[in-house]
């Protein structure tokens, strides 16, 4: 496993690494797991880890996750993992990014879920500013949305997509135009259409039936 020989192949202690202090009475397994493991973990997660392939890291934690005690386990999370999570998602570019955010935040949502939350503002401002220049005839915005919807709270993802995906849905049908004298063809009708229940679900439906009540039915 090649993290764990990493890990395991180096020595050395920081004494200062660890904000807790350690007395007489410390457990030797525990002063030695922070000395060795701890160490060379907290190097490698500093310098070498890609926090866009977490995978490799999650495993490493779940192997060990029988020997750190809680305390360890929530160091390693909070003051290693976390602090290089902060830094990708400010980092992020929706627009330029060829791994979606979610492929490598949400594996970390068993082990720091609470914590991740100090993130999402962010996270929604940059992907409001990228649908800026979306248009509904492009699926790609309903690909990088659509995981959050389990995390975000119910009036928090209302919000969200109520600003930034209705109003451009509202657009796209208001230019529709049906009817024996229209000049938009009917396979474009159709098209229209579909690009606003392609939201089916994601989108509340009280939302989706007013869109369709003043766009659309009155022009059928």
């Amino acid at each position: 496993f090649a993290l764990s020989r990493s890990v395991l192949k180096g020595g050395g202690s920081n004494p200062g690494l660890y904000e807790e202090a350690e007395d007489a009475s410390a457990e030797p397994l525990l002063i030695l797991l922070k000395e060795t493991v701890c160490f060379q973990l907290h190097r490698y997660v500093r310098s070498e880890w890609n926090p866009l392939n977490p995978d490799e890291l999650i495993d490493f934690l779940d192997q060990w996750a029988g020997i750190f005690p809680l305390s360890l386990q929530s160091h390693v999370l909070n003051h290693m993992v976390l602090p290089r999570l902060r830094v990708a998602v400010d980092q992020w570019d929706p627009t330029k990014s060829s791994v979606p955010i979610h492929a490598w935040l949400h594996p970390w949502l068993p082990y720091l879920s609470e914590q991740l939350e100090e993130l999402y503002p962010s996270i929604r401002q940059k992907i409001a500013r990228a649908l800026r220049s979306w248009r509904p005839s492009d699926g790609s915005a309903l690909s990088l949305i659509k995981p959050w919807k389990p995390v975000f709270d119910f009036k928090t993802w209302e919000k969200f997509t109520y600003a930034n995906i209705v109003p451009k849905l509202e657009g796209a049908l208001s230019t529709l135009a049906v009817g024996p004298l229209s000049t938009t063809s009917q396979d474009d009708a159709k098209k229209k259409v579909d690009w606003i229940f392609r939201w089916t679900g994601h989108i509340s439906s009280h939302r989706l039936c007013r869109l369709l009540a003043k766009h659309l039915f009155p022009k059928l």
